[in-house]
């Protein structure tokens, strides 16, 4: 796909297009995930985020939603809170584990050639699953495009921010580093990574885990700016209020 496609791809269609609107009922865990992504068009569509990087990511964006608007409308659901979505879900497994989809070499690094290997990153956990929640939003935290939807939902960009973004992932990974995996908590908050969650303003997503923080004074020290952001409310605050109150532990 080209430029011009990718632009023509993310033009609002018309009324006519649209056609009529359907209500369906579907597990509570996949609205703030459905919020993200939304907010991560909006860079494009409505922030106007013109980078070739925010543009595909978008585009990509967009046809995971048509495509999933495609399986709810086929979708055979008697008991809502049951029902997974085949579209929505491999994306959720790469966010359980802190793996961008938005990197093809990475995705394929982290789930490997075969089909036992696949089998076993996509289907052994359900990231639904509430005693995944912290894990999940743990790890969302390394993947720096995620993060930043979270830290703008409810507030309009502000210049600049994709690039604090990604020079905080930066900071997290070389902190992570310095832990061994026999030594690193996938359920718990270190002191590097409450300073980021600080800095950010995602205290509202990471409340839940606040108890859970580990050297909060953090044995590698970060040393960031009190603030990074200095975000306006915008007319989404009324849907990020209320973006993750059911999916807190």
């Amino acid at each position: 796909m080209d430029l011009s496609e990718a632009q023509q791809k993310i033009t609002d269609p018309t009324q006519d297009e649209l056609g009529d609107a359907e209500e369906y009922e579907i597990h509570c865990g996949y609205r703030p995930f459905l919020l993200g992504l939304i907010r991560e068009i909006e860079f494009m569509t409505e922030d106007k985020l013109s980078t070739h990087n925010c543009l595909f990511r978008a585009v990509y964006l967009i046809m995971v939603l048509d495509q999933f608007a495609e399986e709810l409308n086929d979708a055979y659901m008697p008991v809502p809170e049951r029902w997974r979505s085949r579209v929505l879900n491999p994306l959720l497994q790469r966010q359980l584990r802190g793996v961008s989809d938005h990197e093809p070499e990475a995705v394929k690094n982290e789930v490997g050639d075969t089909l036992e290997a696949s089998a076993q990153f996509y289907l052994t956990l359900d990231p639904l699953d509430p005693t995944l929640s912290g894990r999940l939003r743990k790890n969302i935290l390394y993947i720096w495009h995620v993060r930043m939807s979270f830290m703008f939902l409810g507030y309009d960009y502000t210049d600049g921010g994709d690039k604090v973004s990604m020079s905080n992932t930066e900071l997290l990974l070389d902190n992570r580093a310095k832990y061994s995996d026999d030594e690193f908590k996938e359920g718990e908050l270190y002191g590097f990574e409450w300073e980021v969650i600080t800095a950010e303003k995602l205290e509202r997503l990471y409340s839940g885990l606040v108890r859970l923080v580990r050297n909060l004074k953090s044995i590698y020290p970060v040393n960031l700016p009190n603030v990074l952001i200095s975000a306006r409310p915008g007319r989404r605050t009324s849907h990020a209020a209320n973006a993750f109150g059911s999916a807190n532990p």
